[in-house]
């Protein structure tokens, strides 16, 4: 099914038009969140953070319905995809406290029904 969606011709459209024509699908990942999770010092990911590395497009499939104020959405500093970053391999630095990204940037939550 993954590989399926990510041959669809309107999602390579959009992604295009964003990254260019020739763009790639490097490969995926699919992580499953759960209420198992507690704290978190259990999912790294959950800090702000740059991924490190360079230009790419996350794309994000709600498998359930995400409730943008009791659930757990994925929130976005919204603009950081224009800012320039500088490769490391320090995973420290790719880390930022909350205040300040909050401070710096209109945060929005990705949130929405199953399928979205």
């Amino acid at each position: 099914p993954v590989e399926r969606m990510l041959r669809n011709e309107t999602l390579i459209d959009i992604v295009s038009s964003y990254l260019g024509d020739d763009v790639v699908i490097s490969g995926y990942k699919l992580t499953k969140l759960t209420h198992a999770l507690a704290a978190e010092e259990q999912y790294v990911a959950a800090r702000w953070h740059h991924d490190r590395v360079g230009r790419r497009l996350k794309l994000f499939v709600f498998l359930h319905d995400v409730d943008c104020e009791e659930g757990r959405p994925t929130l976005v500093a919204k603009g950081t995809h224009n800012t320039v970053y500088f490769r490391t391999e320090s995973f420290p630095y790719s880390r930022y406290r909350d205040a300040w990204v909050r401070r710096e940037h209109s945060v929005v939550k990705g949130c929405g029904a199953a399928g979205g």
